[in-house]
């Protein structure tokens, strides 16, 4: 039989178990991998990669993707590290800020998104499992990488996303379940979203278009440039070249096509401003990028036919005109 000192003993004991016992707590993630959307080239000015969790490309415009390039989602072991009944609520992760360029070109992580949002690492769980057992899962973590405004400079680009969650503390009963605490805790991290951008496309004019020089005359002329650079009409001067064609080089993704467009006319003027006008022609309107170096490279030529009114005023007459390449 108990005497009174025993039973009251043995009543707060089980009244201490019955409200719960308060251990450590504490959750810690880290970064296992990066949200990586891998190696592409730009063929537009405005380009979506869509990267679910499972590290599937599900979307993608306006750009070439590198077949051997490495796709993979974000991935975040979060860890119980006291071995008791806690939860991560309210997962989100922020898309960091984004990368603009000089050329305007805007690199940005939009709609990031995660397999185990509000999952927590036990909503219950019995005593024993409560205080024995550590316990852990992945965060899968992926998004839509959106580029905007130009073509972004080759290389690797980096944001960083940031995860936020609300630690929810938990307690464990005699017997009875796992319960949590309304004393939540905020917390964040960092993950790496990255993307590698190669051979973009660009075009650099290594000739100019030169008509040379001609002397004026009572009729008009017309002067012609071919585009393997022979010229003919006219009347020349005897001191000065014969002039040349224009040549443009093309640098992007080998083996890939691209368009050629060059204007039918542009006006080219004296400082005066008096005007000639001329006629424009190419030897390409597509090109295929060879190999060189790792990188795709191409030419083309332009050539045209210039007007010359009669007695035109002298001088030197310059002018410009744009070239468009494209995927």
């Amino acid at each position: 039989m108990l005497n009174k000192f025993q039973i009251v003993k043995l009543f707060a004991l089980l009244l201490f178990l019955e409200k719960g016992i308060f251990l450590a707590y504490g959750v810690e993630t880290s970064t296992v991998q990066n949200l990586d959307f891998g190696t592409i080239v730009q063929t537009s000015d405005n380009v979506t990669v869509v990267v679910d969790t499972n590290g599937t490309i599900t979307s993608i415009n306006g750009c070439i993707h590198s077949g051997t390039a490495t796709i993979g989602e974000g991935l975040m072991e979060a860890v119980d590290t006291n071995y008791i009944s806690e939860r991560i609520e309210n997962l989100k992760i922020s898309s960091g800020s984004p990368l603009i360029f000089d050329n305007g070109c805007k690199i940005e992580v939009i709609n990031p998104t995660t397999s185990t949002e509000n999952k927590p690492f036990q909503i219950t769980r019995r005593w024993s499992i409560c205080t024995g057992i550590p316990n852990s899962y992945n965060i899968d973590v992926g998004g839509t990488l959106r580029i905007t405004g130009g073509y972004c400079p080759e290389g690797t680009h980096t944001i960083n996303l940031v995860p936020n969650w609300t630690e929810m503390h938990c307690t464990s009963g005699w017997i009875g379940d796992c319960y949590c605490q309304d004393n939540p805790e905020s917390k964040s991290g960092v993950l790496t979203a990255s993307v590698k951008i190669k051979n973009s496309l660009s075009v650099q004019e290594t000739q100019s278009l030169d008509f040379g020089t001609i002397i004026a005359m009572p009729q008009p002329q017309s002067i012609k440039m071919s585009t393997n650079g022979q010229r003919s009409g006219g009347v020349s001067s005897q001191y000065d070249t014969t002039g040349h064609q224009g040549i443009f080089k093309v640098t992007g993704a080998p083996g890939y096509q691209v368009n050629v467009n060059v204007p039918s006319s542009a006006v080219i003027q004296n400082s005066n401003g008096t005007p000639l006008n001329v006629t424009l022609v190419t030897d390409a309107t597509s090109l295929m990028l060879n190999e060189n170096g790792g990188t795709g490279t191409a030419t083309f030529s332009v050539g045209g036919t210039l007007e010359v009114n009669a007695n035109q005023e002298q001088g030197d007459y310059q002018g410009t005109y744009t070239v468009n390449v494209n995927y």
